[in-house]
């Protein structure tokens, strides 16, 4: 049996030397930059990294502007804006969009208080989610129904029959070859 030591000796001057030859913030490529500005709390660069993303398409994008914009960082509060962006990170199946797109529609945050499209967007979130989270989602769904009428009800589970996310969401690898391609052409 051979001993450990050396073998972790060799694991952390390998993980040393992946660390400190990792590139400075202003060679990331602006993916990698939004999402790290975002995590550093640094919400105008965020803005400015994450909006281009969300315009193309990328759904984990979309829903980060949409949290800037629900809790006013970098940009003023504007819980419309984040409702539309929530919007099309949950058309794309996103969960976490999905379920703040029920909290709002539950309580008329952005959006006219729709008990339906409230459930609805729980009931698709729920379907994703798995464990303390899943309960959390199916907790304020069940808060809804019992705000509602059995003929709203009804036509809440009936929206969800067969419902599919609109498109895919891209991949940051293939937004980053797109944005290759325009600064290469």
């Amino acid at each position: 049996m051979r001993p450990l030591r050396p073998i972790l000796g060799f694991a952390a001057l390998a993980a040393f030397a992946w660390l400190s030859a990792a590139p400075p913030a202003r060679a990331l490529p602006r993916i990698d930059r939004g999402f790290q500005a975002f995590l550093d709390g640094d919400y105008k660069a965020a803005l400015k990294g994450l909006a281009p993303l969300a315009r193309d398409g990328y759904a984990k994008a979309q829903y980060d502007l949409g949290s800037l914009y629900d809790n006013g960082a970098g940009v003023a509060r504007d819980e419309a804006a984040a409702a539309r962006w929530y919007r099309r990170a949950a058309d794309q199946g996103n969960l976490l969009a999905e379920d703040r797109l029920g909290q709002m529609y539950a309580r008329g945050l952005g959006v006219k208080r729709n008990l339906e499209r409230a459930y609805f967007w729980f009931e698709e979130a729920a379907f994703q989610a798995n464990g303390k989270l899943q309960n959390q989602i199916e907790n304020e769904r069940y808060r809804v129904v019992m705000e509602m009428t059995p003929t709203e009800l009804m036509a809440a589970m009936h929206m969800t029959v067969g419902w599919q996310p609109t498109r895919r969401a891209r991949s940051p690898q293939a937004f980053a070859k797109s944005e290759t391609r325009a600064l290469d052409g």
